[in-house]
């Protein structure tokens, strides 16, 4: 019978069966895995297509598709509870734990199950990332699987991003449970876990504030200090103003956020304690018991999140657990896929082969210096305008680099911890004084992406991979190393500084003193050809060149100091488009467009923003607030027309912090 209804009723055919299977090995959830294969039957007939999925030989129904999905996953993994799956579970820590790595480990707490988690990438980054001895954020996340597990990562920074130190899956939050779960993670650690400090943990933790886990943590790391995420603060601040058992009226609480922001927002004691006199004699504040009461919990707790009793820390410059909040993303998102583990063995075998795959790729990518998806990173900044003949070492480990606004000012690099003087890289945060050092003497640096440096990729890639296979050829540029000239160069610099030492310094290589008297004639007659043309050009048109003239002899005449006149030298004519920029695709670009682009100040590009897109590539910068779009509630900002006799359409509420404080609306869920 050739008819639609008959056709559905039939058997699926073994070979989309199989292609079934394969989907569902690739990570597709039933619903996908099925919109998948009806995309695959149209683009193979679209003109029989209509008749192909009205057949269910060929194109199953969803109901099938979910029963395979569960029978398959029950198969291989187990049941989804019971002690079926207690007994698969012990089967499949051999398999994990083969070659004698001890990645998974397996407890029981009472009747809490604890499973900890370190895979050989994991121990690497404890042994040869720095970072990981400095500061450790700590967060939880659950809704993987069916049973509600929660999962808490440990987690450090780099230039490659956050980058994994230890998995912990619990049954429950309790503080006896999750303290359990630290100490048997100890279990699997390396000998020098946390950079060599071992047992004894990182100096710093970084967690949101909730009680149960920064007991664990200091139950079980005693010697470490735990510190508590700036927004988190603020995020729980705005919950709690908005709760109804709070007693604050809704006109009150955007004034009442305002006080507590400007608390965590200081930047010294003074500025804190300004704050905190403000909080406490505000009419407002003072209306609402409940809120004092509240304030003072605050600052009792001020020393773990205020930002003036870490000037002294190297946190480099982390305020905020953002890092290991992307990674929940990168959880749920690239390795789960938005759909739930079909229990406990699915959700431990997926973190440690899927989650070990994400990163061996992204830490493979920045060894090969793949950088498309972190072009815009602060751990890959832009060319500084500091001249490099101006930076020099004045010892082993310490180079001086000048200030890029202040010519009587110079900032002290230190490169073997990769600190700097300046207010941005005083906590280790990526600052362009470092970036000026690290351009000119190559030395290892975490704090930047190794795109000139083959040692720190090929480091990388042993992070990745755990094989040193490779040869350093291949982890070399295209272009020659100029690590020889800077040498030298940096050794003269060395010469000038401290003159005592010329007497035992045993040069090899005499300088060329002819050519370089040569080449001193040349620009000399170049410098007095440009002073013949000004000089023309001001005689012959001086209502035009005048004033500019003027302007420039003062500019000249209050530069006193020999850094200060090498530094306008270098700049002279760099934002009129006529001067070439300091790297080759800038150059390439200034020659490309002299003649067509209008010179515009960088911050200017920021401001523009687009309200419609269209074909065209949308503007930079953040957008205005009447421009967002309608998700996340953002369009209850623009105007709707309203059809009589029908109910207005709810919106969900908005994530973003800072939009619920302005519209004075609570966080969504």
């Amino acid at each position: 019978m050739n008819s639609a209804d008959a056709l559905r009723r039939r058997d699926v055919s073994p070979q989309v069966h199989d292609k079934f299977l394969q989907l569902f090995a690739a990570g597709h959830s039933p619903s996908s895995a099925l919109e998948v294969h009806k995309c695959d039957l149209q683009m193979e007939d679209g003109d029989s297509y209509s008749i192909q999925a009205a057949d269910r030989h060929l194109c199953p129904d969803l109901q099938w598709c979910f029963r395979l999905y569960y029978k398959t996953f029950k198969s291989e993994y187990g049941p989804q509870s019971g002690d079926g799956m207690v007994n698969t579970l012990q089967e499949r820590l051999t398999q994990w734990n083969d070659d004698s790595n001890n990645s998974v480990a397996y407890s029981v707490h009472g009747d809490e199950t604890i499973i900890g988690i370190c895979t050989p990438l994991m121990k690497r980054v404890h042994s040869h990332i720095r970072q990981s001895s400095e500061l450790v954020f700590v967060d939880s996340t659950g809704c993987l699987d069916m049973n509600s597990c929660r999962v808490f990562v440990l987690m450090t920074n780099c230039c490659a991003g956050g980058l994994p130190l230890g998995l912990l899956v619990t049954t429950s939050e309790a503080e006896s449970v999750v303290a359990a779960g630290l100490q048997l993670l100890q279990t699997l650690l390396p000998d020098d876990a946390f950079f060599g400090r071992g047992s004894a943990g990182p100096f710093y933790f970084m967690t949101d504030d909730c009680l149960a886990e920064r007991n664990a943590l200091k139950q079980v790391f005693p010697t470490s200090v735990t510190l508590l995420c700036k927004f988190h603060v603020l995020w729980a601040a705005w919950r709690w103003l908005w709760n109804n058992n709070s007693g604050i009226p809704a006109s009150s609480r955007t004034h009442l956020y305002n006080l507590i922001h400007r608390a965590v927002s200081a930047k010294t004691g003074d500025e804190l304690a300004g704050a905190f006199t403000s909080l406490f004699n505000d009419e407002t504040a003072n209306m609402h018991d409940r809120f004092m009461d509240y304030a003072k919990k605050l600052v009792e707790k001020s020393e773990l999140w205020s930002s003036c009793y870490r000037d002294d820390v190297a946190l480099r410059g982390h305020s905020t657990n953002n890092t290991v909040e992307s990674s929940m993303r990168i959880l749920k998102d690239r390795i789960f896929k938005r759909l739930k583990a079909f229990n406990l063995i699915q959700l431990i075998d997926f973190l440690v082969t899927r989650l070990e795959q994400y990163y061996e790729r992204r830490l493979t990518n920045i060894a090969n210096n793949r950088l498309d998806t972190v072009s815009h990173s602060r751990y890959l900044p832009k060319d500084s305008d500091i001249a490099l003949c101006n930076v020099w070492k004045a010892s082993a480990d310490v180079v001086h680099v000048p200030s890029a606004s202040d010519a009587d000012v110079s900032y002290c690099v230190h490169t073997t911890l990769w600190l700097c003087t300046c207010p941005a890289g005083r906590s280790g945060a990526p600052c362009k004084h470092q970036w000026a050092a690290f351009t000119k003497y190559r030395d290892d640096c975490f704090n930047f992406l190794p795109v000139s440096s083959p040692s720190m990729r090929k480091l990388f890639h042993y992070i990745a991979t755990g094989k040193d296979d490779m040869p350093d050829s291949w982890f070399a540029g295209l272009k020659a190393d100029a690590s020889e000239s800077v040498n030298s160069a940096a050794s003269s610099e060395r010469q000038i500084a401290e003159p005592q030492v010329q007497q035992t310094v045993d040069l090899t290589v005499e300088p060329d003193t002819d050519s370089m008297a040569e080449e001193v004639h040349k620009t000399a007659e170049d410098i007095a050809r440009m002073t013949t043309m000004i000089t023309s050009k001001l005689e012959q048109d001086p209502g035009t060149y005048l004033e500019a003239a003027k302007a420039m002899v003062r500019n000249f005449d209050c530069i006193s100091t020999t850094n200060g006149l090498v530094s306008a030298m270098h700049c002279f004519g760099k934002y009129t488009g006529a001067a070439p920029s300091l790297t080759c695709r800038r150059k390439r670009k200034a020659i490309a467009f002299a003649n067509k682009a209008i010179g515009v100040q960088p911050t200017a590009l920021a401001r523009r923003s687009v309200k419609c897109y269209g074909r065209a590539v949308c503007g930079l910068g953040r957008p205005a607030k009447n421009a967002r779009s309608t998700e996340h509630g953002y369009g209850k900002l623009r105007s709707r027309t309203v059809t009589a006799g029908l109910p207005t359409r709810k919106t969900a509420a908005p994530h973003c912090l800072a939009e619920c404080v302005s519209r004075n609306s609570s966080l969504g869920k």
